[in-house]
């Protein structure tokens, strides 16, 4: 009985060393999953704020070409009104001109008047 009840106190000892084993493996794995919970909380966060910074650049982006487009819209009407201002500046130039030619023109004119209104 000696051999027996030895032989049940190794396997006894065994059993317990190999379950505090496994009790020892079960721990360290769930420290595993939960870093790996953690790491997939993490990446979802990470993920959510990397879709926040792409909806704002987005929105940075957009706001941006309304810009352009206005500067673009503002740029295209000083032209015109550039060309309109042009237009009239040379309107004015060739009427200032047609009016000193014929103020010379009446200013010869006028000793010529002159003259026949004194003679008569």
């Amino acid at each position: 009985m000696s051999a027996n009840g030895t032989k049940g106190t190794v396997g006894r000892d065994e059993a317990r060393s190999r379950a505090d084993t496994m009790l020892h493996s079960l721990k360290q794995t769930a420290t595993l999953a939960r870093n790996v919970e953690d790491a997939a909380s993490r990446l979802a966060s990470s993920g959510n704020e990397q879709s926040a910074a792409s909806q704002e650049l987005r929105v940075g982006i957009e706001s941006m070409a309304a810009s352009i487009e206005e500067i673009s819209s503002s740029g295209e009407e000083l032209a015109r009104s550039q060309k309109g201002m042009s237009e009239v500046a040379k309107s004015l130039h060739r009427s200032s001109r047609h009016r000193r030619a014929r103020s010379s023109g009446y200013f010869l004119a006028a000793p010529a008047l002159m003259v026949v209104t004194y003679s008569s």
